[in-house]
């Protein structure tokens, strides 16, 4: 009997988890779990500094395929060699590729609405965003990023790490499941 032959014969409880649950409801749970990864595409994270007290700015992000991660990597890799400011930058480009809009949180049961200046939903880290926020000489999305996160690079690298970990797992809730221990 090949392995192939075996495993068909085999109950499908005693392959994945040894309990005895039925085959159906098994493979029911998998196929949640698995379409969980696949329709979640978009993660709202609170900005730090913002979400202690209405109103609340969140980001909105897109899950970064591979190839686009990497041009930001190869990208920063070549402007710098500093560790800390290739840390620093990667995580800003990333941020500024996967901003699909800002958000704001008034905690009055209205939910998310999106930021807007002059009535135009404010998409990334742009000059609008820059303007609404009161930010002076903002030349780029990457000084405008910093500013948002008020020249912390550590607030700014620990906002991109529960971004990478969300990336990592999309299924996840922006809980302390996700946050940890930051």
């Amino acid at each position: 009997m090949s392995d192939l032959e075996y495993e068909q014969q085999v109950p499908v409880q005693q392959v994945v988890s040894g309990e005895a649950e039925a085959p159906s409801s098994t493979l029911e749970s998998l196929r949640r779990k698995r379409e969980a990864l696949t329709e979640n595409r978009t993660v709202d994270l609170a900005v730090p500094g913002y979400d202690k007290e209405p109103p609340a700015l969140y980001i909105r992000y897109n899950l970064l395929q591979g190839p686009e991660i990497d041009r930001i990597t190869r990208k920063v890799m070549r402007e710098t060699k500093d560790r800390w400011d290739r840390q620093v930058l990667s995580s800003i480009d990333a941020m500024i590729a996967a901003c699909e809009g800002l958000y704001i949180d008034w905690d009055d049961g209205t939910g998310r609405q999106p930021l807007t200046l002059n009535g135009d939903h404010i998409l990334n880290f742009g000059p609008e965003l820059a303007q609404a926020l009161g930010i002076q000489d903002a030349g780029s999305a990457r000084a405008i990023v910093r500013e948002v996160f008020g020249n912390n690079d550590v607030a700014l690298a620990q906002h991109n790490i529960q971004l990478s970990r969300w990336m990592g797992n999309t299924a996840s809730e922006v809980d302390e499941e996700l946050l940890g221990n930051l």
